[in-house]
């Protein structure tokens, strides 16, 4: 058990997704507490504070009244279209978002412990007329973060402070010194440091400060006299060219048949552009097209490699993985380009090969983009919202669409050749289920909480 010693700080993801997990099992608010390490009024505090009205992946009914007027109230045609019953009878429950005098009954459960609706016997609408209340440690990670982030926004001192600050700044600029050279030969008189006084300037926040001359950019020399740099994308666009030395498609092609026809081909499934952060990786097994789907939380080289890590624990570390996937046959996405850490386990013992296609070539993986297909026709492209998957989402997509029998295979179904190839506990670990022929589904209800209706 933690020590709460041990445990300071704010909560972070990991915890976030324990306490999700936790009341879902009914454990006690004390019970999870001592899990974590943390007092109880900690954990408390963290579902009320960071809860959501909504749920991301769970059903909840929403077409209902729950306003406390909703038994006596008599009126009529809030939505102006000519209605002649009562609002409160309307099945689509209009008046709590129309009505000025609406009121939300709330629901007595809330105020004890778990303090949320998971697991709750009425989360369905079986009579509940209350406002929904869910803990999820995915949105709650972000509530925290943006409310940090908001707590920041400002300057931490006071309009006196600022104003002396800026007094010795303005003498400083106008002898010709530097806000470094400034704010150093005047420690323990400035309210902040060089750096922060530079994003103060770059805010506005010195340009508008009553007694004292406005402190612009155009006052620093070396911010006017150079051009802004361009800044370089965080990992770089594409794969390096260091990378791809003997890891061309060439120098794949040079390999004999045998090892080809072993390369497993990997991709990146993208949602809605600019919208969804969440990408599914790919990878194809070019003997069976058995094709493994694995979400991702960001399309990021981290994010390639934790998967891999992973799927090497699943099949029992760097040997095994070496003779499950040998070959890995990559676009040159920003996201295969950490090759060295794909290439070999965290105790850096290799484990596959990598080699890339060449440039606006995706025939030359094929197998991968015409099985992305039959993926595509249960998440449809710019329809299917990628962040409301989850793990469980992929394994029956996984089970759906390698349960799909195959012409190319003989109508041999890809789950059936690659259980005789692969782990079972590759298969256990992803989820993967062989789906009865007729039982078979490739459309968008499959998966119907992901899809986005217009």
């Amino acid at each position: 058990m933690p020590d709460k010693k041990d445990r300071k700080g704010q909560l972070d993801y990991s915890e976030r997704e324990i306490i999700e997990k936790s009341i879902l099992r009914k454990d006690s608010i004390s019970r999870i507490g001592k899990a974590l390490g943390r007092a109880p009024s900690t954990i408390g505090r963290e579902i009320k504070r960071n809860g959501i009205s909504e749920p991301e992946r769970s059903l909840a009914v929403t077409a209902r009244n729950i306003c406390v007027r909703k038994d006596e109230c008599d009126r009529v045609d809030l939505c102006e279209k000519g209605c002649m019953v009562r609002c409160r009878q309307c099945g689509l429950s209009l008046c709590n978002k129309l009505c000025p005098d609406f009121e939300a009954e709330p629901c007595p459960l809330l105020e004890k412990p778990p303090y949320c609706c998971n697991g709750c016997m009425e989360l369905y609408g079986y009579g509940c007329r209350h406002p929904y209340r869910f803990y999820e440690a995915k949105a709650a990670q972000e509530i925290a973060m943006r409310r940090k982030k908001e707590s920041r926004v400002g300057i931490d001192c006071t309009q006196e402070e600022l104003a002396a600050t800026m007094a010795i700044v303005s003498a400083g600029l106008a002898k010709g010194q530097s806000l470094s050279y400034i704010f150093e030969v005047h420690k323990g008189e400035v309210c902040c440091t060089a750096r922060t006084f530079y994003n103060w300037i770059e805010d506005g926040i010195t340009a508008d400060v009553p007694g004292e001359r406005d402190i612009l950019n155009i006052d620093l020399r070396r911010k006017v006299k150079y051009k802004p740099r361009k800044k370089k994308p965080k990992e770089g666009a594409g794969v390096p060219r260091e990378a791809l030395a003997g890891r061309t498609h060439d120098d794949f092609k040079a390999l004999d048949e045998k090892e080809r026809m072993s390369a497993v081909e990997a991709d990146c499934v993208v949602g809605r552009l600019g919208v969804d952060s969440q990408v599914i990786l790919t990878l194809l097994f070019r003997r069976t097209n058995f094709q493994i789907m694995m979400l991702l939380a960001s399309q990021t080289q981290a994010e390639v490699v934790s998967a891999l890590d992973a799927l090497e624990s699943l099949v029992g570390g760097p040997e095994q993985f070496s003779r499950v996937f040998p070959i890995l046959l990559c676009d040159r996405g920003t996201e295969f380009a950490d090759v060295e850490r794909m290439e070999h386990s965290r105790n850096g013992k290799p484990r596959t090969r990598v080699f890339f296609c060449d440039p606006m070539r995706s025939n030359q993986k094929g197998k991968c983009e015409k099985n992305h297909e039959e993926m595509r026709k249960v998440l449809p492209k710019g329809k299917t919202n990628f962040d409301a998957l989850a793990k469980s989402d992929m394994a029956v997509l996984m089970s759906h669409v390698n349960s799909y029998a195959r012409d190319s295979l003989n109508w041999a179904a890809p789950y059936d050749l690659e259980k005789l190839m692969a782990p079972q506990d590759l298969l256990d670990g992803l989820g993967v289920e062989r789906i009865p022929a007729d039982d078979v589904t490739l459309e968008p209800y499959l998966i119907a909480h992901a899809i986005v209706r217009k």
